[in-house]
């Protein structure tokens, strides 16, 4: 790499690190997948070739910019999407829902297929919030346990699938949400309109991500967090919708969303698990059941 470029990366701000090895990881799964990937359609195993290596691939992602790695990235994992969104059946991969592996989480997603790295597996359901309107979404800032139902993607839309799981908020706390809406946004702020119907009719078979659970004590996530902005006009297949305010469009030119893509092999059977990367510093302390996968990445995250 040269001097220019490593320069321009020690000059990031530090929460970028953590995107940008993010986006190295994903362009590494996702390029191998497409390069591997064999082109008929009979489902087979997937081709060796000793020119596919990590270094070269790594070499490569190296040449790329932050915002030119981001889209490519988005370019692989859009391509998956517009697939599975279209293939209600869920053929090309399915999803379980059991108790989990970890002894008193509740539910896991586990896998019903195997999976190849570079694979979009899961998908996270829910109502978009931009960076600014996460006022709006309901108990901001304190959301608790509530807040395992939620997630960030670094460019700050986060993701709340609380109303996709039907999540129960006190019936106190949401009569002053709405009183608060109704004040500011008319009729418009009521819950009717908190999450959009047609997600609840139609959501897709992989629309599991929410319930997907932190790795235990020495267990590595498998599965990793991607952007993806759906530009498609059918927004009504996606598992997820942005935030709507008085005098948006009805239907967005851009539906940000994340996409959850296999890291390694996954095997039949085996449980998905995702870094959740709580803040170290958030009030009142992190669960007691929460442990780091990497403490420092989860400071950097939250800076």
């Amino acid at each position: 790499m040269g001097f220019l470029k490593q320069l321009a990366r020690s000059l990031r701000p530090r929460q970028s690190v953590v995107e940008e090895h993010d986006l190295h990881m994903l362009y590494l799964v996702l390029e191998w997948r497409a390069e591997t990937k064999t082109p008929s359609r009979a489902r087979t195993a997937p081709r060796e070739d000793p020119s596919i290596t990590a270094e070269r691939l790594s070499a490569s992602a190296a040449l790329l910019s932050l915002s030119e790695l981001r889209n490519v990235v988005k370019r692989h994992v859009e391509r998956q999407v517009h697939s599975i969104v279209r293939d209600r059946s869920g053929v090309a991969f399915k999803l379980d829902v059991r108790p989990s592996s970890i002894p008193s989480a509740g539910r896991g997603v586990f896998a019903a297929r195997s999976a190849v790295p570079g694979q979009v597996v899961a998908l996270m359901p829910g109502l978009v919030y931009p960076k600014q309107h996460h006022r709006d979404i309901p108990g901001y800032p304190s959301f608790g346990n509530e807040s395992m139902l939620m997630m960030s993607r670094h460019d700050g839309h986060v993701i709340d699938s609380r109303a996709f799981e039907r999540f129960n908020i006190s019936d106190e706390s949401m009569r002053e949400y709405n009183a608060a809406r109704r004040k500011r946004d008319g009729e418009y702020g009521v819950d009717s309109l908190w999450f959009h119907q047609g997600l609840r009719e139609h959501p897709s078979p992989l629309a599991l991500g929410h319930i997907i659970n932190h790795p235990p004590s020495g267990t590595s996530p498998n599965v990793l967090p991607a952007p993806v902005d759906w530009r498609d006009s059918d927004v009504s297949r996606i598992p997820w919708s942005l935030y709507k305010v008085p005098g948006m469009e009805a239907v967005p030119a851009v539906v940000p969303g994340i996409a959850f893509v296999a890291t390694r092999s996954i095997e039949h059977g085996e449980e998905l698990f995702v870094n959740y990367r709580l803040n170290p510093g958030v009030v009142g302390g992190l669960p007691t059941w929460y442990e780091a996968v990497d403490s420092e990445e989860d400071a950097l995250r939250w800076l």
